[in-house]
């Protein structure tokens, strides 16, 4: 089957097509009452989308009439119809659904995303993502924060303490997905992008107790000053309010690690993660070196 949707998007990639290879692959369920097919398993494989999504992501699909004209379907069971990119990321959408927290494929195709962007707003195309795309685009980078009309909202707001603290996806996976489409975004997709990208992936991200999360936050940073023109403004708030003091004070570092403290935890893990956050000091400290030298170096308008 996955030949033969190659090959079908191969020597035609209409938007009919692409209905067609979709629908079979990704919601075969939708055709269990039709004659002529067998009922589908109801343990859904999140292999068969993410498949789906990679014999789609070419040039010839997401460039397709220019990605913003309509498709003109008259049955869509995935219940979107307003580009292929859409229909592209929706199927990454659907994987997610159907990946468990232990599976491999958890909150998977971030690659796939970063991919669809070079293609879409980037590279060959004349025309820059619409509104409805670029929301999509952020929603499927930075799932925690989609807003409570996303059919995933309840479901991702059990998962936002978890996916925190899942060092692999924070920082392999999302920041480095989110660097990549902060870099490549243009004017519609930096519009939808530019209000979380600075607040949860670079500054929520540089108080993240694991030193990997950091170091892509770091890299985030440096983005920030490629596109952002208030540069001064950001710069202070992240040296005055993010990073730990640059000091041999222990009082001071000690208030800087209290602040990062959930108030939630319990009396026990609390102190457990206050003795995890005090014996990385040196790691928080070379970082913050860090960032205030990429600032310094970065910046264009920084006075100090």
């Amino acid at each position: 089957a996955w030949s033969c949707a190659s090959l079908m998007v191969t020597l035609h990639p209409s938007l009919q097509c692409l209905e067609i290879v979709a629908s079979h692959l990704v919601w075969p369920e939708d055709f269990n009452d039709d004659d002529g097919y067998d009922p589908v398993s109801t343990n859904p494989d999140p292999i068969e989308p993410l498949v789906c999504a990679n014999i789609l992501c070419r040039k010839s699909v997401i460039l397709r009439q220019h990605l913003s004209d309509p498709l003109s379907l008259s049955n869509q069971p995935y219940g979107v119809g307003q580009s292929a990119l859409i229909l592209c990321l929706e199927i990454i959408l659907q994987a997610r659904r159907y990946a468990s927290q232990s599976s491999k494929f958890f909150m998977s195709g971030f690659e796939l995303i970063s991919e669809f962007v070079k293609i879409a707003d980037y590279g060959g195309s004349d025309h820059s993502m619409s509104s409805e795309e670029s929301e999509l685009v952020v929603d499927s980078i930075y799932p925690e924060g989609c807003s409570q009309k996303n059919e995933d909202y309840r479901s991702l707001r059990q998962l936002k303490k978890k996916l925190k603290h899942r060092v692999f996806y924070r920082s392999e996976q999302q920041l480095k997905t989110a660097i990549s489409v902060f870099l490549l975004a243009q004017s519609n997709l930096h519009s939808v992008f530019d209000g979380s990208f600075p607040q949860y992936f670079v500054k929520a991200a540089l108080r993240h107790p694991d030193e990997h999360v950091r170091s892509f936050a770091c890299d985030a940073l440096g983005a920030v000053f490629t596109s952002f023109p208030s540069q001064e403004m950001i710069a202070a708030e992240i040296i005055d309010k993010v990073l730990p003091p640059l000091s041999s004070s222990n009082k001071k570092f000690n208030k800087w690690i209290e602040s990062l403290n959930d108030p939630k935890l319990s009396d026990d893990l609390s102190k457990l993660e206050k003795a995890a956050l005090d014996d990385a000091r040196l790691s928080h400290q070379y970082q913050a070196i860090e960032c205030v030298g990429l600032i310094a170096g970065t910046s264009s308008d920084v006075k100090h």
